[in-house]
């Protein structure tokens, strides 16, 4: 059945500025098998979203369902959810394999019963043999592997991860939450990744929660929230974007500092395309096109001058001076280009800068 937020919300105290951070009016559910993963900015409300799961914090309002029970007054350790921390927090005095087997010790389970069942999840998790080590000679990705393991041996009815990745470095990362991925898969729970780290989000997950001031965002499959952003917000925080500011006019066209663009009508949820309304133009810089002056077919051709130029190895970043503004542009061409143009169907429609983020917001 998995985890329900129902209108959760909750509250710190006030700080020194006399601002009380916390979470409001959360309606999230996750299915089981299902991995979400939480990002936003720092102070969004992620972390505190899983300390309320958790039971290190009670909500001031709403319910917190796992498997249809109302978990509220129960102690953390009575919940029954594997929690894997971002600094791994192993024992350094046991082995490996007591260190995966201590929630069972905690839970009364005889001694060979639960190094039974530690080997068992150690294997699972590619640290077949290693049992009788120390954590400190482990690598930072086994020590996580280690702490996945420990966070999943006892059976819980939800993983929660904590920003388990960010301690490794670049190339140890993608192949541990690939590994996350299909230990998750296999144990089929409900499982809720808080991270910064929005190619990670990206990647892992099977549904992407985007909060900004403790309050979801948008709520989506991690394609729809980076192609379909419902707000400016979104839009920018999930990879990067191309703004310009525009008004509409009858006829498929958008006037910016740019020049007349037309566009394919393709509009955040809710936003009146009407004659004289204000909007933001969205462009993904991957859908920004190389091309060349007085090149035919290109219904939005803007000649210009390379600028800033970035080489990444397999695509090239580069900003693109046009009149009236620059445009970043993300291409696999090694060529420089004279103009760039900009596809109708790759432009996204959004509220103007000006008009809250809340309006229009979908939940799924």
């Amino acid at each position: 059945m998995g985890i329900d937020f129902r209108q959760v919300g909750f509250r710190y105290a006030a700080g020194q500025d006399g601002q009380a951070a916390g979470v409001a009016d959360i309606d999230l559910a996750v299915d089981d098998g299902e991995l979400l993963a939480l990002i936003g900015p720092s102070g969004s409300g992620k972390s505190t979203l899983l300390k309320l799961l958790a039971g290190f914090f009670d909500p001031h309002a709403g319910q917190i369902l796992v498997d249809g029970q109302d978990v509220a007054g129960l102690a953390p350790e009575r919940r029954r959810l594997g929690m894997v921390f971002q600094n791994y927090a192993l024992f350094p005095h046991m082995s490996v394999a007591q260190n995966t087997a201590y929630p069972l010790k905690v839970r009364g389970i005889g001694r060979a019963e639960r190094l039974a069942a530690a080997d068992a999840m150690l294997a699972r998790v590619g640290l077949a043999g290693m049992g009788g080590r120390a954590p400190a000679s482990l690598s930072g990705g086994q020590q996580q592997r280690v702490a996945l393991a420990r966070a999943l041996v006892f059976e819980p009815r939800a993983l929660l991860l904590d920003e388990p990745l960010s301690a490794l470095d670049a190339g140890l990362r993608v192949a541990m939450r690939d590994e996350i991925r299909r230990v998750q898969r296999e144990a089929g729970i409900a499982t809720i990744h808080v991270t910064h780290d929005q190619e990670e989000a990206l990647s892992i997950a099977d549904r992407v929660a985007v909060l900004r001031d403790g309050r979801l965002e948008q709520v989506g499959p991690p394609q729809a929230i980076y192609d379909r952003p419902c707000s400016r917000f979104v839009a920018g925080f999930v990879g990067q974007a191309n703004f310009i500011d525009g008004v509409l006019r009858d006829g498929g066209v958008v006037e910016t500092p740019l020049g007349a663009l037309r566009h394919a009508g393709i509009a955040a949820p809710g936003l009146v395309l009407a004659d004289g309304a204000a909007v933001t133009v969205l462009v993904r810089p991957e859908r920004v096109e190389p091309a060349a002056t007085g090149a035919t077919g290109h219904p939005n051709l803007l000649p210009g001058t390379l600028g800033e130029d970035r080489f990444l190895g397999a695509v090239r970043r580069y900003d693109f001076r046009v009149a009236g503004g620059l445009l970043r542009v993300e291409s696999r061409h090694r060529d420089t280009p004279d103009a760039v143009a900009i596809p109708p169907e790759a432009i996204r429609l959004l509220p103007p800068a000006a008009e809250a983020s809340t309006e229009g917001r979908p939940p799924t």
